[in-house]
């Protein structure tokens, strides 16, 4: 059984260091849901653990946020805030990305 531990940066995310046949992996736990995907390193098990935090958690987000706010912590209410405006940029560049080949599309098809 993985030994998770809360990230230093955001609680929430609950990271575990597993060893397995001279390999090492990490696995990512949100609040109850633990992640079943591995990662080669600590760093891309965190990105995948902001990025569904972030994205299909948002209501959580949003409830841990205002707890760091009524509670006075302010620099975790601000690092919340700043990944949640990055993801929320991603996913934004992303919606442009797809119109924007879309229009692409569109336009061949009218050429042929």
């Amino acid at each position: 059984m993985p030994q998770f531990k809360p990230c230093t940066a955001l609680p929430i995310i609950q990271l575990a260091r597993v060893h397995a046949e001279e390999r090492q992996y990490w696995l990512f736990r949100i609040h109850d849901y633990e992640h079943q995907n591995a990662y080669e390193n600590e760093a891309e098990a965190l990105l995948a653990a902001e990025h569904l935090l972030f994205t299909l958690f948002r209501d959580l987000t949003e409830e841990y946020y205002k707890k760091a706010l009524l509670s006075g912590k302010m620099n975790l209410a601000l690092w919340v805030s700043e990944r949640r405006g990055y993801w929320q940029g991603r996913e934004d560049e992303k919606k442009l990305h797809q119109i924007a080949v879309g229009n692409a599309i569109k336009t061949l098809r009218n050429l042929a």
